[in-house]
Parts: structure tokens; sequence; C-alpha cells
């Protein structure tokens, strides 16, 4: 398959999702836009769209197990914080972004406010012990956020657009993206706004067995969702040392390994002429047969019926 170099791929579109009962707390007297909470206890996504002229403000529950990180995507408001002993006041503008960490309580007040800002929720766990092997022994048993508060950082700004995109475009194959992705947010966070002082990362891989065993099981589970925690449980690590070492002994993250296993049977099924598109789609885990075609023609450089027409028997 050729890889389409100029056009944005299929992962990185779509419309919002539907919203779960057990989105987060109502701040703004409203609900998210859209929430993505992963079901294994891993990183979560609020998506917020807010529009209010007049004055208002709240205050926010401590969060024992995560820590709140905050991206300004599009809009401005003014707005003033207070997070135990920090302080801010000015506008924010799109790309900026603040932290909440955890056990923290925020005051926050605003006004003249017409944005959409994303919340993602990271888990406490990642920065105690999962992403502690990247940094070197001065930050002890964990690793202190240091927030600057509504900060520019390209980094940041642009793994939580991804991450919402990805959240967008819904679907069995948005799930694995998403959790790379909040893994690779909490580790420019690591690298960039800690105390952390990073020393070079692990260079190993996984063996070939326990890659053979995650493979085996991606096989096995094609058509599903699955989780990133399940694959790094079949490997005897953490998620992130998963995502890295399974990068490093393939060539290629999770998430694109499990969309290229579904298109390699997409192919040999769309050699069956009693097979529909639609059909095709569902068997290798996209409920969406257009979402499925423009992925298809993404990495084969043609439709499915075109590829139908050109190499089936």
């Amino acid at each position: 398959m050729t890889d389409q170099s100029k056009a944005s791929p299929p992962d990185e579109q779509g419309t919002d999702r539907a919203i779960q009962t057990d989105a987060p707390i109502d701040w703004f007297g409203t609900q998210p836009a859209a929430w993505e909470q992963s079901p294994d206890r891993g990183g979560s996504i609020a998506l917020w769209r807010l529009e209010s002229r007049k004055p208002a403000g709240f205050t926010t529950e401590p969060l024992s197990d995560a820590h709140l990180v905050c991206v300004h995507l599009n809009g401005t408001m003014n707005w003033s914080a207070q997070l135990n002993d920090r302080s801010y006041c000015a506008p924010c503008d799109p790309n900026t972004f603040c932290v909440a960490r955890a056990g923290e309580t925020a005051e926050i007040e605003y006004s003249d406010a017409r944005l959409s800002f994303a919340q993602f929720f990271l888990p406490v766990r990642w920065f105690e012990s999962d992403l502690v092997d990247a940094a070197s022994s001065r930050c002890g048993n964990a690793i202190e956020l240091i927030d600057p508060m509504n900060a520019s950082c390209h980094a940041v700004s642009g793994l939580a657009r991804k991450a919402v995109r990805a959240m967008r475009s819904g679907g069995n194959s948005a799930r694995l993206l998403i959790d790379e992705l909040l893994i690779d947010l909490s580790s420019a966070l690591v690298e960039r706004h800690s105390s952390a002082v990073l020393s070079q990362p692990a260079r190993g891989g996984l063996s070939p067995a326990v890659v053979r065993r995650v493979i085996d099981y991606l096989q096995a589970h094609l058509a599903e969702e699955v989780q990133l925690a399940e694959l790094a449980r079949l490997a005897n690590v953490t998620a992130p040392h998963f995502c890295r070492a399974f990068a490093k002994s393939t060539g290629t993250p999770p998430h694109r390994y499990q969309i290229a296993m579904r298109l390699q049977k997409a192919t040999r099924l769309l050699a069956e002429p009693g097979l529909s598109i639609a059909d095709v789609a569902f068997a290798v885990g996209y409920e969406d047969p257009s979402y499925f075609s423009r992925l298809f023609c993404y990495q084969a450089g043609m439709s499915p019926s075109e590829w139908r027409r050109e190499f089936a028997k």
C-alpha cells in the first residue's frame, strides 16, 4: 500500500462522539461537548465549548488520582484562577495550557468567553511509576509537574489537538490512538514542565515471543476495540513502556500496526464478490463504511471499489 503524504489521515477527522453518562463535574452550567473515558483507568478527555459574556465563576473539587491539563483550542476569554498558592489573571489564547495538579482546588472566574478547550485527565500513577523510567533518580519516586499557568508549548498543544481529532473520529480504531497520544502528552509534560531531570530513554524492545503474543492477540480481536492496557498486560510491562518497546521492535506504533492488519484482511475480503464494502468494513472493525473507505484510500491510494475492480479476480 502507498502513503498519500498530502492528505490528512482519516483518524484526524470526524464528528463529536456521544456523551457518556459518567462525564466530569458540570463546572460551566452545561455538559461537555464530548467525553471520552478509558474503561481501564487510563486517561480521559472532555471537550468543552463555552460562550458567556457575563462574569461567572466556580470552584472545582480536587482530583485525587489524576492531574488535569486544560488546553485552549480556539477563541479567547478573560479569566483569573487561584490554585492553592498560585494565581493568574490574563486573557487566554489558543494553544495555551495550564495544569491543576492532583489534590489542588481551583477557584475560577471568567467573562467575555467565546472559546473551545479540552481537558485531559492524566492518571497520577503514570507520573509516579510508569514515566519515571524515562527520568533520572533525582526526581525520587514521583515526578512533580511544574505549572507555568497559561503557557504556550507547541509539543503540548499539538498532541492535545491530535487527541481531540482522534476522539472525534470515533470507532474501534480510535481507542489505541487516543491511549498513545495521552501517554505522549504526559511524556511531553515530564520532559518540558516537571521536576524530572531526564536521562537517555531505554533502547530495548520486546522479545520476539512477546511481540508474537501481542500480534496474535490483535489478530484474534481484529474487529474489536482493543485497549492499550490489554496489550501492555500481555507484555507484562506498563503502558508507556509498551508503546516505546513495541514501536522499537516493529518500527510501528500499536495503533498503526492494528490499522495495517485490518486493511490487509480487508484486501483479502474485497476479493470475494459476495461481500459488500459495508460487509468488509464491519468484518475488520469499522462500523462506518465511509470512514473505512477514506482510511483505505489514504493507505492504498485508491478506494475499496477501485481496488476490487483492479485486483479482484
